[in-house]
């Protein structure tokens, strides 16, 4: 027993042998801190007194795996066969509740774990259980799927000795996002001046970008110190942007959400729905984050009350809470757009005016890459941080954030298992003509065991003792003479390539080639690559054609393209993706060559960690 003096005692009239007595109902919270494996080693310790054991866990995705669910199932099976211990019972809310096997669906969360509380509310008035694990509990409290008062009066009034532990994730790193009508309206320069003037006030802020873009998260790193990280729902499904939005905000107490073009343009489908798939306004509704709207406010007064009007009822649960003004003409100006805004009910949280010196520089995809800019690029953050302190509110900003992510955080460790042993060197392409790839890649790829160990192919040699080779995308077609002169490393990827495994995307794949505009590449893909007028841009839902490296012969993923080149292989090479869906359906892409895979596709390794293998 516990030796010394108890500090508090309860004044409830009970002996120490009688309060003894009373069934436990804990609950686990705190970030990262064990919760679930408390609870279960709870519930395992109640195994082993004879008692019987039933596990809710509330998770939305049939995916998500836990080893303590292959225990416990495995004791309750030992009970069956042979007495040990107690029966023990697992449900799972996304597989669809055992006890009515229908599969979870985006539509459907919240009538299940309705039907998964009311079936704990049923068990706990039969005393059907002596001890209860209501795991990841989070989920149906903090979306208001289940009444929190009736939660309470239920678990208050249970009868018997049932025991009860709950485990709640802590308020995530509240969030705001800064979206605008359209594309062209100034986001990118006030969401990362906001990013910026936030650290400069004291703030540890985490960044984020909607949709599949490398070029924003760039300057996001510059004016926060922190990875600029994506969240797409089309490339990792909505069930994975609450955990990655909760690994990359770790340490953080804000985080800001840049969206990608208007708040609700996303994938074209061809069933017409708002929010879009991948839009703006879809992450927004998934973190639960109010959205700041930025307007350019150029050649418009009053009629600015009808733009946040239509933006503010279209789709009722995302919440546009306040408007950033952006090229602002004059004060009579700002005063006219001030009280538009007024009328309709928005706060105006900044008044911009127009600052022609303040931009980051484009060219043919966009803007030009942070990484590319070097000290012209921390000047450019810089000067956008200094225009939104002057004329944002930025206290205000701060205090309208807010986010409802429940559920676990991602983990790389997690998604990839035990690591492979002998710290295998991984050889990840960088520099100015390689910028384009998500940090979820590296750090998969070190949790799979990998030391991984960046490089220059402008100036480098491959690391020593490289095992295997990532070329991520980025602008190779700007730098053709550059790569070209640097022949020690095209002979090393060329060497390497037919013996260890390569994977390349994009810009990766046109520096594989023969030639590159005429330049000499690796020449491990026979074939040239060329620069292209036109621009091919967009999601691709694919198949992979083949067995290699990377993925295995019929995995489907859904990937974006975005290059100004075109390539044109041997036709002896077999193709890395069979496209499906409108306007590729059958269509071959990339190639696989022994262990290389190299396609246009950009895909998110978070959808797919076990290609990091």
């Amino acid at each position: 027993m516990p030796q010394g003096r108890p500090e508090v005692v309860p004044d409830d009239g009970l002996t120490t042998r009688a309060r003894r007595s009373i069934p436990v109902l804990a609950v686990h919270t705190g970030a990262g801190k064990g919760k679930s494996t408390a609870a279960f080693g709870m519930a395992l310790r109640a195994w082993n007194s004879g008692m019987s054991v039933a596990v809710f866990q509330f998770v939305k995705s049939a995916k998500w795996r836990v080893g303590e669910a292959a225990a416990l199932r495995e004791l309750g099976r030992a009970h069956a066969e042979s007495g040990i211990g107690g029966p023990v019972e697992w449900h799972t809310m996304g597989a669809g509740w055992s006890w009515s096997r229908k599969p979870g669906s985006e539509t459907d969360h919240a009538a299940s774990a309705a039907e998964g509380w009311t079936e704990i509310a049923r068990r706990l008035a039969e005393q059907r259980h002596d001890f209860y694990v209501l795991d990841e509990f989070t989920y149906p409290l903090a979306w208001g799927w289940v009444d929190v008062e009736a939660v309470v009066q239920t678990l208050r009034t249970r009868p018997g000795r049932q025991h009860v532990v709950s485990t709640v994730s802590t308020v995530s790193t509240p969030a705001v996002v800064i979206s605008a009508p359209t594309s062209g309206s100034g986001k990118t320069t006030i969401a990362t001046g906001v990013m910026g003037a936030l650290r400069r006030a004291g703030h540890r802020v985490a960044p984020f970008k909607a949709g599949p873009d490398f070029i924003d998260p760039g300057y996001h790193a510059l004016a926060t110190g922190r990875p600029g990280r994506n969240l797409d729902p089309v490339l990792v499904g909505a069930d994975l942007i609450g955990p990655l939005y909760s690994h990359g905000a770790r340490g953080a107490d804000i985080a800001v959400v840049e969206g990608v073009m208007g708040l609700f343009d996303g994938r074209i489908d061809e069933n017409f729905a708002l929010p879009a798939r991948g839009s703006t306004a879809e992450v927004a509704r998934l973190l639960g984050a109010p959205v700041l709207m930025v307007i350019d406010a150029r050649g418009q007064g009053q009629s600015i009350a009808a733009v946040l009007q239509g933006f503010s009822v279209l789709v009722p649960e995302v919440r546009i809470a306040g408007v950033i003004l952006n090229r602002v003409g004059s004060a009579r100006h700002e005063q006219v757009l001030r009280q538009a805004c007024t009328a309709v009910g928005v706060p105006v949280l900044g008044a911009v005016p127009g600052a022609d010196g303040v931009a980051v520089p484009s060219r043919h995809l966009g803007l030009v890459t942070a990484g590319e800019h070097g000290a012209l690029a921390r000047e450019a953050v810089a000067a956008m941080a200094e225009l939104v302190s002057r004329h944002v509110d930025l206290a205000a900003v701060a205090a309208l954030a807010t986010t409802r992510v429940p559920g676990a955080t991602w983990s790389p460790e997690s998604a990839v298992g035990e690591p492979v042993p002998g710290r295998p060197v991984v050889g990840l392409a960088a520099g100015k003509a390689f910028t384009f790839g998500y940090p979820e890649h590296a750090e998969l790829l070190r949790a799979a065991g990998a030391d991984v160990t960046e490089f220059d192919p402008l100036a480098d040699a491959l690391p020593e003792r490289c095992a295997a080779l990532v070329l991520p995308g980025g602008f190779p077609e700007q730098y053709p003479a550059e790569l070209s002169a640097n022949t020690v490393v095209r002979a090393q990827i060329a060497e390497l390539a037919g013996r260890a495994p390569v994977h390349a995307e994009c810009g990766g794949l046109t520096y594989l080639m023969s030639d590159l505009d005429g330049h000499p590449m690796c020449g491990v893909l026979p074939g040239s690559a060329r620069f292209s007028p036109r621009l091919t841009l967009g999601y691709r839902d694919a198949v992979a054609a083949c067995d290699s490296t990377m993925f295995r012969a019929g995995q489907r993923v859904t990937g974006h393209e975005f290059h100004r080149t075109t390539v044109h292989f041997d036709e002896s090479l077999p193709a890395a993706w069979m496209l499906a869906g409108p306007g590729g359906a059958g269509v071959g892409e990339g190639a696989v060559r022994a262990g290389v895979h190299a396609s246009y596709l950009h895909t998110h390794p978070a959808a797919q960690p076990e290609s990091v293998r």
